[in-house]
C-alpha cells in the first residue's frame, strides 16, 4: 500500500473532486481515478460512492480516512523536515492576502525572506476577493477572521484585536470621550460587512458589558483608507491592531478606550495561514510560514 496513493485518497476526500486533485498535483485525472480504484481493490471495500456529478465517502471510506489521516500527515511532516535540512526552496511560490494586510504586514518582511532564498520566485497576489486556492494555483493564503472553508488547512499567524481610534486633531475639535456610550452620539467611519461592521461589545474588569451600535454616513471598504481618514480627523474608526501600531506609537491615532476589551461574534479573531492540504507540503511553503511567523510576532 503506497503512501502516495493514500495521500491522493485523502486529498480527494477533502476536496471532493478527482479533477481538482489532479490539477493541483499536475497529473492526469484518469491516473487519480486508477490509483483510487487500485487502493479500493487492495483494501477490499469501496472508499467513494461515485455519480456523474459528485463523489462522497462511503461509511468504510470515512472510517479509513479517520484512521490514516494523522499517520500520513506525520510522515509528510517528517519528510518535509528532512528535506528542508538539505534543500533550498526553489520554483514559484504564490501567496495571496488582502490588499491592506499585504501592504502593512507582508511587504515589509518580504525583502528578508528574499535574501534567504534568492532562487525562489515570489508571486504576491493582493486582492480583497476570496481566491480559490486550488483553481488559481495558490500555495498559501493569509485570511483574516472566521474561516469558512473546512477543506483547507489553517495555522494561526497572529491574533487580531480591534479598538476604537481617533486622531488628536479630531479630539481637540470635537471633544474627548470618557465613556464608550458617548460613541453612539458621534459619527464614526464604518467598514461594510464583517464581524466589526458596526456592532461592538466592550468589557472591562468589574464592569458590565457594553453593547454599542456605531453609526455614520461614511463607509469605507479598505482598511488602509479607513485608517488614513481617521488620521486626517474625519471621524473615529474601529481598526485592527496590525494596521495601527506605528500610528499609535507616534500618537497620530489615540486608543479611545484602552482599558476595555472588544469582542465580536468571532470566537477566535486572528490572521490565518491557509493552504490546500497538509500532504507533502512543499519546502517553499513550509519555510515561508516559519519565516513569516517569526517576523510578524517580533513586530
Amino acid at each position: 500500500m503506497e503512501i502516495e496513493t493514500i495521500a491522493l485518497f485523502i486529498d480527494v476526500a477533502r476536496i471532493g473532486s478527482f479533477a481538482d486533485v489532479a490539477r493541483r498535483a499536475d497529473i492526469d485525472p484518469s491516473l487519480v481515478s486508477r490509483r483510487i480504484s487500485s487502493l479500493e481493490k487492495e483494501l477490499g471495500f469501496r472508499l467513494f460512492q461515485r455519480t456523474t456529478r459528485t463523489i462522497t465517502l462511503t461509511e468504510a471510506g470515512t472510517e479509513f480516512l479517520r484512521r490514516v489521516e494523522t499517520h500520513v500527515a506525520a510522515i509528510a511532516d517528517a519528510r518535509t523536515f528532512g528535506r528542508d535540512l538539505v534543500e533550498q526552496p526553489t520554483g514559484l511560490l504564490r501567496i495571496t492576502a488582502s490588499s491592506s494586510f499585504g501592504y502593512e504586514v507582508l511587504t515589509p518582511v518580504l525583502p528578508g525572506f528574499r535574501e534567504l532564498y534568492p532562487n525562489l520566485h515570489l508571486d504576491l497576489l493582493l486582492t480583497d476577493r476570496r481566491v480559490h486556492l486550488v483553481e488559481e494555483g495558490i500555495d498559501l493564503a493569509i485570511r483574516l477572521g472566521r474561516l469558512h472553508d473546512s477543506q483547507l488547512i489553517a495555522r494561526k499567524l497572529m491574533p487580531i484585536e480591534f479598538r476604537l481610534y481617533a486622531s488628536p486633531e479630531y479630539l481637540e475639535k470635537q471633544g474627548k470621550v470618557s465613556h464608550p456610550r458617548e460613541m453612539e452620539d458621534r459619527e464614526c467611519l464604518l467598514y461594510p460587512g464583517g464581524s466589526y461592521s458596526g456592532k461592538v461589545s466592550l468589557s472591562a474588569p468589574g464592569r458590565k458589558r457594553i453593547d454599542l451600535e456605531l453609526s455614520g454616513t461614511v463607509s469605507i471598504s479598505n482598511a488602509l483608507s479607513m485608517k488614513q481618514c481617521a488620521i486626517y480627523g474625519m471621524a473615529p474608526a474601529l481598526l485592527p491592531n496590525w494596521i495601527v501600531s506605528s500610528e499609535v506609537e507616534d500618537r497620530r491615532l489615540i486608543d479611545l478606550f484602552p482599558h476595555y476589551t472588544y469582542r465580536s461574534d468571532d470566537p477566535d479573531p486572528a490572521a490565518w495561514m491557509v493552504y490546500p492540504s497538509r500532504q507533502y507540503l512543499p519546502a517553499k511553503v513550509h519555510q515561508f510560514m516559519e519565516y513569516i511567523g517569526r517576523e510578524v510576532l517580533q513586530t
